[in-house]
C-alpha cells in the first residue's frame, strides 16, 4: 500500500493524537490515585489531630478524610501565600526607604527656576529638590505626599516642560498614588 505525503502526515497525525490521549488517560489516573493517597493520609491525620485535641469522632470513611486532606493543604498553601506576601512586602518597604534615605541626604536647595514653577502651580511646599545627576523625579508618601526632583531633571528641562512635569506628578498626589501602588504592589505580592 502507497501513501503519498498527506496521507503519512494524517496517519502520523493521528497516531501522535492517540498516544497523547494514552498518555493523558494514565497521567490522570496516576494523578487521580497519588491525589487520593495524599490527601486521604493527610485528612487521616488531621482527623487523628482534631480528635485528640478536641474530642471529637469523625466518621471514617476514605473520602472523608481525603476532603478533609484538601482544605487542610489549600489553608496550609493560602497561609504559605499571606507569609510570602508579607515577607515581600516587607523587603519592598525595607529597599523604599533605603532609597529614600540616600536620596534625603542630598537634599538640594531649590533653585530659582524650580520655586517660580512651583508657586506658579501653587504647590511650593510639597516640592523637594535632591542634588542627584541622574533624572529623577517621584512621589512619596501616604498622608502629606511630596514630589521629589533631581536637580538634573530641572537643570535639563525649559519651565515649560518642568510645568508639565510638576502638574503630571501633582495629578499622582491628588489622585493618591503612592497610597493606590502601595495597595496594588500589597495585593500583586500575593500573586508570586
Amino acid at each position: 500500500m502507497s501513501f503519498n505525503m498527506r496521507q503519512k502526515s494524517n496517519l502520523l497525525f493521528a497516531q501522535l493524537v492517540g498516544f497523547g490521549g494514552l498518555l493523558m488517560i494514565i497521567f490522570l489516573t496516576a494523578f487521580y490515585k497519588i491525589y487520593n493517597f495524599v490527601f486521604s493520609a493527610l485528612g487521616e491525620i488531621v482527623a487523628q489531630q482534631a480528635s485528640v485535641a478536641f474530642g471529637c469522632q469523625v466518621a471514617t470513611s476514605s473520602t472523608n478524610y481525603a476532603l478533609l486532606g484538601t482544605v487542610s493543604f489549600l489553608g496550609l498553601a493560602i497561609l504559605a501565600t499571606f507569609i510570602f506576601g508579607f515577607i515581600k512586602i516587607v523587603i519592598t518597604l525595607i529597599k523604599t526607604k533605603k532609597f529614600l534615605r540616600a536620596q534625603q541626604t542630598n537634599l538640594a536647595k531649590t533653585s530659582q527656576k524650580l520655586a517660580q514653577v512651583a508657586m506658579y502651580i501653587g504647590i511650593q511646599d510639597r516640592v523637594i529638590e535632591i542634588n542627584n545627576p541622574r533624572p529623577l523625579i517621584f512621589c512619596h508618601g501616604f498622608k502629606n505626599s511630596k514630589i521629589y526632583i533631581s536637580s538634573a531633571v530641572v537643570n535639563t528641562l525649559s519651565y515649560a516642560e518642568l510645568q508639565a512635569t510638576l502638574l503630571h506628578e501633582t495629578h499622582h498626589l491628588l489622585d493618591r498614588e503612592p497610597t493606590r501602588l502601595l495597595f496594588i504592589k500589597f495585593l500583586s505580592a500575593f500573586a508570586f
